[in-house]
Formats: structure tokens, sequence, C-alpha cells
């Protein structure tokens, strides 16, 4: 099962590796082509373009109108977005730090 899972991972990172400049070239494109700032699409647009799938269940799950199912709904997005965050800007300061830029950015907003 490690094996299995070893390529798992492996194959899944190579998915990434290949995939990850056609995805920046095309948020890229949809930010000039669309007037949006490239900050916004990629911080706002792509994560919830990401998880649509996640966002569509959990509100047909709302549509029951049950205050626990309204709960759990409300707890399973914010969880989402939580850990999606997280992740990024965490993957993003490591790569700060490891390539050792100086970050005297402030936001756009």
């Amino acid at each position: 099962i490690m094996v299995k899972a070893a390529q798992l991972l492996l194959a899944g990172t190579l998915l990434v590796a290949v995939m990850s400049d056609p995805m920046v070239d095309a948020v890229s494109a949809f930010s000039k082509a669309s007037g949006i700032p490239a900050f916004f699409v990629a911080f706002v647009v792509t994560p919830f373009a990401s998880n649509a799938s996640e966002l569509v269940s959990s509100l047909q799950f709302a549509k029951k109108k049950r205050i626990k199912n309204i709960s759990l709904t409300f707890s399973q997005v914010y969880g989402a977005v939580t850990m999606n965050n997280t992740m990024c800007l965490g993957l993003f300061l490591l790569i700060v730090w490891y390539r050792g830029l100086d970050w005297d950015f402030s936001s756009e907003v």
C-alpha cells in the first residue's frame, strides 16, 4: 500500500508540474480579457472555481432548510476556504523564504 501511495503522489506531482504553467497562462489571459486585476483573479476567482463542486453540494444540502444542515454547510465552506488559503499562503511564503526574496509589497485591496 505504501508503494501504491508513493506512486500516486508522484503521478499527482508530475501532473501539477505539467499543468501549472498553462494554468498561470490561462489566469493571466482571463485577467486581461475580463479587465479584472490579476491579484483578484488569482486569490478569489480561482479558488471559487476549484471549489465549485463542493460549493454546489453544500448549497444543495442547505436547501433542506434545517438549522443543523445550514450550520454544517457554513462549516464545510469556511473549512475549505481556510484550508486553501492557509496552504497557498504557506507555500508562497516558503518560496519567498527559500529564494531569499524581499517582501516589500502591499495588498491591492
